[in-house]
């Protein structure tokens, strides 16, 4: 007898095809952008803290951050610099983007629809309260 012709995963896809949306979702990473490198790594591993699966993408800034959306589908942003070009184009105008930020922003304009807004100094906890919301 030989052996099967695809691996367990594609199987069981091919059985349920339904479910490799999910498995899509679930395996898509988060982009964390901000031009402090400091900044970066404490939310990197406040993030790594709630979610220690999470892949993440780093960003310096907000072109860095527009070109990773363009080539990436991620599940969550974590920015605001890049907001408007990203709800404009490509595969990550649904997208949920997080704004970390030390100022009052007006989310009433319509780049900032389906964005939350966490105002530093937040705690682990709100971090995952917005975590549970928004990645599986």
């Amino acid at each position: 007898m030989g052996t099967a012709s695809c691996t367990e995963s594609r199987c069981f896809f091919r059985f349920y095809p339904h479910l490799q949306h999910y498995l899509d979702i679930i395996l898509q990473p988060s982009v964390l952008v901000d031009d402090s490198d400091v900044n970066r790594l404490v939310l990197q591993c406040m993030l790594k803290r709630v979610k220690p699966d999470l892949d993440m993408h780093m960003a310096n800034d907000g072109q860095e951050a527009i070109d990773l959306a363009e080539q990436h589908k991620y599940q969550t942003i974590f920015s605001w610099t890049p907001i408007a070009h990203i709800r404009k184009v490509g595969r990550n105008i649904e997208t949920p983007i997080i704004i970390i930020t030390s100022a009052n922003i007006i989310t009433e304009d319509q780049n900032f629809a389906r964005c939350e807004v966490l105002l530093k100094s937040f705690q682990v906890n709100d971090l995952k309260d917005f975590l549970d919301r928004y990645i599986v």
